[in-house]
């Protein structure tokens, strides 16, 4: 009888520590593909000058991928801020903001974060 229970401990453990491992590895995979992402648009805004239809098309792919990206946009003072992303052509610094969701089922965690990075 003290070896069905030794046994079924054993496997419950098992079960537990791969359930844990896979939830893990899967946020870090998510949280690696958004920063990926995150990148990816920073690099796009930069190599275009901020070209507002460069800016346009990167907040739409990352929409279709599940991000929410916005962005505002600073001029040589960094005190003026335009969010309407027009007439960039005296453009410096553009912030960037991707939200992205983490979800693991096994612990019932469903969460939002977000990265902030800037386009010079």
């Amino acid at each position: 009888m003290g070896q069905v229970v030794k046994s079924f401990l054993g496997v419950f453990l098992i079960m537990f520590l791969v359930a844990t491992s896979v939830s893990i590895i899967s946020v870090f995979l998510e949280v690696m593909n958004a920063q990926n992402e995150h990148a990816s648009i920073i690099n796009e805004i930069e190599n275009s000058d901020f070209n507002n239809q460069v800016i346009t098309q990167c907040v739409n792919d990352a929409k279709k991928k599940g991000y929410t990206v916005s962005t505002k946009v600073f001029y040589e003072d960094l005190e003026k801020i335009k969010l309407e992303n027009k007439d960039l052509d005296e453009a410096k610094v553009a912030k960037v903001e991707l939200k992205f969701p983490i979800n693991i089922a096994f612990w019932q965690l469903n969460q939002e974060y977000k990265i902030e990075g800037y386009a010079r």
